[in-house]
């Protein structure tokens, strides 16, 4: 093997080591770190600007970032990350005229509010406000302008506890702004009966993973805004247990987060991968990636292609490599470096699939990635 991989894998795994950090922004208009050169970060960061923090120390006032500088605590927002989970699509009944949503408020909320049927759209209050992320579900009924019609399961009649005028009801409208749809499509004509894919709609922020035409699971997203994560159809070219997500000290944009965990490349430098750093997915407010909360991460990792050997940190795809690279076997590392002679990449390959099954070629095959506007 080449410099960079190792024979054998790590004694234990990274995935998780995520946990042990805190992930926050700037909340200040500027804020000054401690001396020391940083790799990423500036020494002047901006509002806005990410972080990854490794120590707090409350009674000096301070946070130690990973590169071991201090920044003043008042001048970070730490964020708890989204513990939003995916929807196992196979085990919900389907019903024709009924659909599902996740609730999302407007950006600094955590409620949205919801109206009684009929209501009228100017002078009605709210019924009851409803905690963001519930999964709802929706209907074509009419409604007022600008709202949707909703109903809540029996399990949900909890959520309107504090509000009695409520109670009586299970229906109610939102407006169409604060509720994301869950919106089933038509597999490419590309994709096989039985071959594992994924749809991202920008409008809706919700990527459903499918097998031929039957949907498998879903989840709400954060994508890039204004263009930021195009449309098109891509395939998956690598995948990392994780990764650091960081800009260069050079740019506008300063932020430096380590052990990123799933993270997985389709359009250069655009992927899907857990998001620590905020709590607003339904928002188009990523860098251009596409945010998932922890463990929706882990699912689609572990649902799409090429698929990570136990114990490896990264692998690359067979299908997505660019013309010049076709000739040399893809790669299963264990290691920083993305390069290894074609004998050391045929043999981790290899290794990765049992005999009587898909070739290297095929079980390398990355997984195809279709965002719609």
């Amino acid at each position: 093997l080449q410099p960079g991989y190792r024979s054998a894998p790590p004694a234990q795994p990274s995935d998780s080591l995520w946990q042990r950090y805190r992930y926050g922004v700037v909340k200040v208009a500027q804020a000054l770190l401690s001396s020391g050169t940083g790799q990423f970060l500036r020494q002047v960061l901006r509002r806005g600007d990410g972080v990854t923090v490794v120590r707090e120390a409350p009674a000096r006032g301070l946070v130690q970032l990973h590169d071991r500088r201090w920044l003043p605590q008042k001048d970070v927002e730490l964020v708890s990350p989204p513990a939003v989970p995916t929807l196992d699509l196979q085990t919900l009944s389907r019903s024709t005229d009924l659909q599902l949503g996740w609730l999302v408020p407007a950006l600094g909320e955590s409620q949205v509010p919801v109206y009684e049927v009929g209501s009228d759209k100017d002078t009605a209050s709210p019924q009851a406000l409803i905690p963001r992320y519930t999964v709802v579900q929706w209907t074509e009924a009419k409604a007022a302008p600008g709202r949707v019609t909703i109903q809540l399961s029996d399990e949900q009649r909890p959520l309107l506890q504090a509000y009695p005028q409520a109670q009586a009801h299970l229906q109610f409208e939102v407006p169409v702004g604060q509720l994301r749809r869950l919106t089933l499509v038509s597999p490419p004509p590309e994709i096989s009966p039985e071959e594992h894919w994924i749809d991202i709609s920008l409008s809706e922020q919700v990527a459903v993973g499918y097998v031929g035409s039957k949907p498998q699971l879903a989840a709400l997203v954060s994508t890039g805004p204004g263009g930021k994560t195009p449309p098109g159809s891509f395939v998956i070219y690598r995948k990392y247990l994780t990764q650091t997500m960081a800009n260069q000290r050079g740019a506008a944009s300063q932020y430096d987060f380590r052990e990123v965990p799933h993270a997985q490349f389709f359009n250069g430098r655009i992927g899907l991968h857990a998001v620590l750093w905020h709590d607003r997915l339904g928002h188009p407010v990523s860098h251009g990636c596409v945010n998932l909360s922890p463990s929706a991460a882990a699912q689609f990792f572990a649902f799409t292609g090429p698929k990570l050997p136990p114990g490896w940190h990264s692998i690359t795809g067979s299908t997505a490599l660019k013309n010049a690279e076709k000739a040399s076997p893809p790669v299963v590392r264990n290691g920083d470096t993305d390069r290894a002679t074609s004998a050391a990449a045929t043999k981790s390959a290899d290794a990765t699939v049992p005999a009587g099954e898909d070739s290297p070629m095929t079980a390398l095959r990355g997984t195809r990635v279709v965002v719609r506007k």
